[in-house]
């Protein structure tokens, strides 16, 4: 490694604050980059203020640019946070597999390796609850296989790494990466060979952390969409969410300006200006000194303050103004036109509405429709599944697990059959609603499978209610038919009097069943056999032969 390049590299880019103890690299290096964060952080936290403004009103009032800030509305998250949810339920249920003939490769794999909120978990749940929502935010970030242990011979263990875009740096001739560390000026360094630790002071010591020998810089990138820029000649990555985005931050600002208008929109009190009873309508005021200053009260206006900034319109007394003019002495409310207010507050949902379009959410956010329509409109959300899954699967993770399929087996000559991830190449998505109407819809046989994927998708949290249901199905499957259905099945001998009877209750002494604490966890044959037990003793043959 050069030090001497990488020295002069580092500190053409670095920029630390000692002060803040904040070190990133320098803005104008990562200007689109910056842009591509704070566009998605106005709709994924909340902010004190918002850039947007500024931008789009730059000779705006200052009392009225604070003014939107103040009441500013951070509505959209909304969308962002049902995407994620979205994402997370649709591809929890999708059979994505890794797929790898190499021994140390899988062990790994199996270890438990990521980590979210602190806990190890496997790939699959980190990678939708957490590397797929940070892409959302920040697409430029890089994702690094980093080293838990090395000995002598070999890599043990590996942990990922996601670092921030403004905390890492990569040469644009591909010979070097930076990471910057937090809270201090130094940094990481690596090459296509070797990581450095890298201490800055006079003379910057450089430690060898270890020598990966990929013969490629060690990271990939988090999901995004590749964008080129025309005027800078750069690349860097766009949100998966990015047009969506553009949405938002229309409907953000025409949300500031709908709340500004509102402020004029209530009946407004016209009445002749009073004289100012501080300094009965001079203007000026003796201080304690005797000396004449401007009136503190009505600020050198001779007359008294406004009642309301919003509802108060003062027309001066007759005697100030010059010529014929003559003014309302009366006193008189005016209501000032409403246009204005109805095109703001039009417009700020129709661009909230698109945004939620743009990917397909709108069908999991607005769920008044039929299950036919919503079918529809979720084919721009299946779309839009697809796509991140190729970003994040067949892209982004398929990188980093040949990176760390390299580091595992350090011989070159292990680096032939890498770790594939296998995905759907159709997305479909099942919200409770759309398997709602499925169940609705099937007939026969098809009713049994149709009515267990709705329940799988209501009660997924809820495993005591979710083993009921499921024992319900398969032990009392009556329970699932209508009333005026059950009686022509009764007729063709289909079910019995007593099966349909047992049917109607079984969901409650089961659910009662499972909720009883024991030292084992009853096996499903003890768990029907004791519900048959209570259902014979609440439904008697007499019963049954008296409604007959």
């Amino acid at each position: 490694m050069n030090q001497e390049q990488v020295n002069r590299l580092y500190s053409q880019i670095s920029d630390y604050d000692s002060v803040k103890r904040k070190h990133v690299v320098k803005p104008a290096i990562i200007s689109n980059e910056q842009r591509v964060y704070d566009q998605a952080l106005r709709h994924n936290v909340w902010l004190k203020e918002i850039d947007l403004i500024k931008e789009k009103f730059p000779n705006e009032n200052e009392v009225i640019r604070k003014y939107r800030n103040t009441n500013k509305r951070q509505f959209t998250k909304e969308v962002p946070r049902k995407a994620i949810q979205g994402v997370i339920s649709t591809l929890s249920n999708i059979p994505i597999k890794v797929e790898s003939n190499n021994a140390k490769f899988n062990t790994w794999l199996e270890s438990l390796p990521f980590t979210f909120k602190s806990d190890k978990i496997d790939f699959y749940k980190w990678a939708i609850n957490q590397l797929i929502p940070y892409s959302f935010i920040d697409p430029n970030a890089i994702l690094i296989p980093f080293p838990l242990f090395v000995s002598e011979f070999e890599t043990v263990g590996i942990s990922a790494l996601i670092i921030p875009f403004n905390k890492r740096y990569i040469d644009p001739n591909g010979e070097y990466l930076i990471i910057l560390q937090e809270g201090t000026n130094n940094f990481w360094v690596s090459d296509k060979n070797e990581l450095y630790f890298v201490e800055v002071g006079q003379n910057n010591v450089y430690t060898l952390v270890y020598s990966h020998n990929l013969g490629e810089l060690p990271f990939t990138y988090v999901p995004g969409i590749t964008s080129f820029d025309q005027e800078t000649k750069n690349v860097h990555n766009e949100s998966i969410l990015s047009s969506t985005y553009e949405y938002l931050d229309e409907a953000l600002i025409s949300f500031t300006s709908d709340q500004a208008v509102r402020t004029k929109m209530n009946p407004i009190f016209i009445r002749p200006g009073l004289a100012c009873q501080a300094c009965n309508g001079q203007a000026v005021e003796t201080n304690s000194e005797g000396k004449e200053i401007t009136c503190k009260s009505c600020k050198g206006t001779g007359i008294a303050k406004k009642i309301s900034e919003m509802e108060d319109f003062i027309i001066l007394p007759s005697d100030s103004i010059q010529g014929d003019g003559k003014i309302p002495v009366k006193p008189e409310y005016i209501n000032p036109g409403t246009d204005v207010a109805t095109f703001w507050a039009k417009t700020w949902k129709d661009y909230l509405n698109e945004g939620k379009k743009s990917i397909g959410i709108d069908a999991l956010i607005d769920k008044a429709e039929s299950g036919e329509a919503m079918k529809k409109r979720l084919a721009s959300f299946e779309e839009f599944i697809t796509y991140l899954i190729y970003l994040t699967y067949n892209s982004s993770c398929t990188k980093f697990f040949e990176l760390c399929h390299k580091l595992l087996n350090p011989k070159a000559s292990d680096w032939k059959e890498f770790p594939i991830i296998k995905t759907p190449k159709r997305v479909e998505v099942k919200t409770p609603e759309i398997l709602k109407q499925n169940f609705n819809e099937a007939i026969g046989s098809e009713k049994i499978q149709a009515a267990l994927e709705y329940y799988e998708s209501l009660y997924g949290d809820d495993p005591i209610m979710l083993r009921a249901m499921k024992l319900l199905l398969e032990y009392y499957p009556a329970s699932i038919e209508k009333m005026e259905d059950l009686q022509t099945l009764s007729l063709l001998g289909v079910y019995t009097s007593r099966e349909i009877a047992k049917s109607k209750r079984a969901l409650i002494v089961l659910k009662k069943i499972l909720e009883q604490k024991t030292a084992t966890e009853p096996t499903d044959e003890q768990v029907i056999n004791q519900a048959e037990e209570e259902l014979n003793k609440l439904i008697p043959d007499r019963i049954l032969q008296t409604q007959a």
